[in-house]
C-alpha cells in the first residue's frame, strides 16, 4: 500500500503531517511515534511505529517496525484506574517492599495515622505506626499466617503520629515481591456503635424484666434465645431453662400449642393469640 493509503487507516486526530514525517526521516535517519488505527472490523487499535530511512546506491527507502499495543494501552489505562480507585478509597491502602518499608501509601492510609500526606510514609518502615507489643504480634502474624496462607486479617491497636491510639482493623497479603499489601480500616466509630447497641440491649432486658408477665424469644426450630425474669420464675414448676434451650422441655403442656403457634405465626407473619391451662393461673394467654 501507499503511504496515503496507510494515512487513511489512521483516526483523523492521530493522522500525522506527512511532509513533518518526511523531513524527520531525512534530518534524523529515524522516526517513531503512536497512533490509532481503525481496522476493517471497526475496532480501534493502538499503534506504534519505528521508521529508519536509508539510502541504496542512490536510492532512497523507508523501512519500518509496527507493534500493536492495545493491550498494552488497555493494562495501563486499567492499572491507571485502579490507582485512582485506591487514591480515593475510604480505605487505608499501603504496600511495603520485601523490608518492610513503604512504597506506595494512599492519602486514607495516611490519614488514619495522623499524616498529612502520603509522602511523610514513603520509604519508612511500618513498625513506626506500632508499639512494642504490637510489632512483635504482627511480625508473629507475617511469619506464620501470612507465609503460611498468603494472608491475615485481625484487629491490633495502631499508633497516630502524635502519640494517640486506635482501633484497627488490619488485612495483610503477601506479593510475590515479599513485600506486603495492607488495607486498613479505623473500628472506633464500629466498637462506639457496638457499645452503644450493649448499653440499649442491657435497658431493654432490665425493662422486660421489670414486667409482671413473662416474655420469651424463641427462633425457628424452637430454640429460646431470651427469656425475662417473670418467665425464670413465674412458670409455677422451677423447670424454666435459660436462653439456648428448648422451650419445649420447660411445660410439655405448652409443646402443641406453642407449636402451633410458632407456625401460624412464621406462616402469616402475623401475631397470634391464645389460651391454655397453667399451673399458676387458670388461664394463661399466649400472643405470638
Amino acid at each position: 500500500p501507499t503511504f496515503s493509503m496507510f494515512l487513511r487507516n489512521i483516526l483523523p486526530e492521530d493522522r500525522p503531517f506527512p511532509e513533518a514525517i518526511r523531513n524527520l526521516l531525512i534530518t534524523n535517519g529515524s522516526w517513531s511515534g503512536a497512533y490509532r488505527v481503525r481496522g476493517k472490523d471497526g475496532y480501534v487499535r493502538n499503534m506504534r511505529h519505528f521508521a529508519v530511512y536509508h539510502t541504496h546506491q542512490g536510492s532512497a527507502f523507508v523501512s519500518g517496525l509496527i507493534l500493536n499495543e492495545s493491550a498494552v494501552v488497555a493494562a495501563r489505562q486499567e492499572a491507571s484506574a485502579f490507582k485512582l480507585s485506591v487514591e480515593n478509597s475510604r480505605e487505608g491502602f499501603a504496600i511495603t517492599d520485601s523490608k518492610g518499608r513503604y512504597s506506595f501509601v494512599n492519602q486514607e492510609h495516611a490519614r488514619l495515622f495522623g499524616y498529612e500526606n502520603a509522602g511523610e510514609l514513603l520509604g519508612r518502615e511500618w513498625r513506626i505506626l506500632y508499639q512494642p507489643a504490637e510489632i512483635q504480634f504482627i511480625q508473629k502474624r507475617i511469619s506464620t499466617d501470612v507465609e503460611e496462607a498468603g494472608f491475615w486479617r485481625g484487629h491490633v491497636t495502631a499508633l497516630r503520629k502524635d502519640g494517640s491510639t486506635f482501633q484497627q482493623d488490619l488485612s495483610l497479603s503477601m506479593l510475590p515481591s515479599r513485600g506486603l499489601l495492607c488495607i486498613s480500616r479505623d473500628r472506633t466509630e464500629e466498637l462506639e456503635m457496638n457499645a452503644r447497641l450493649e448499653e440499649s440491649e442491657t435497658m431493654l432486658r432490665t425493662l422486660f424484666d421489670a414486667l409482671p408477665m413473662g416474655i420469651m424469644i424463641r427462633d425457628e426450630q424452637g430454640g429460646s434465645r431470651f427469656a425475662n425474669g417473670f418467665m425464670l420464675r413465674g412458670d409455677g414448676t422451677g423447670t424454666v431453662k435459660l436462653p439456648g434451650t428448648e422451650w419445649a422441655e420447660n411445660d410439655p403442656k405448652w409443646k402443641s400449642r406453642q407449636a402451633e403457634a410458632d407456625q401460624q405465626v412464621l406462616s402469616t407473619e402475623k401475631s397470634y393469640e391464645y389460651v391454655i391451662e397453667s399451673k399458676i393461673e387458670q388461664q394463661r394467654r399466649g400472643v405470638h
